[in-house]
């Protein structure tokens, strides 16, 4: 099945507009992500680092060293 060619145009012009949909709602979900993942206080990246500092005794400054945990048998 031959399209002439003004459908093939209006088949151009649907996937350009679908694409600019999809990029705006792209954008949308990434801001609001954004936002969640790097909020000041209770961000996840922060809570994240939290716990690192838990673990590994880092006390915020970066400097991490590893615990010894003993297995009993």
């Amino acid at each position: 099945m031959k399209l002439s060619l003004k459908q093939k145009g209006q088949a151009s012009i649907e996937y350009i507009l679908m694409f600019a949909v999809v990029i705006s709602v792209g954008l949308a979900v990434l801001t609001n992500i954004r936002e969640y993942l790097l909020s000041s206080n209770n961000g996840a990246l922060t809570q994240m680092i939290r716990s690192f500092d838990n673990v590994f005794g880092g006390e915020g400054g970066g400097n991490f060293a590893f615990k010894r945990f003993n297995l009993r048998r």
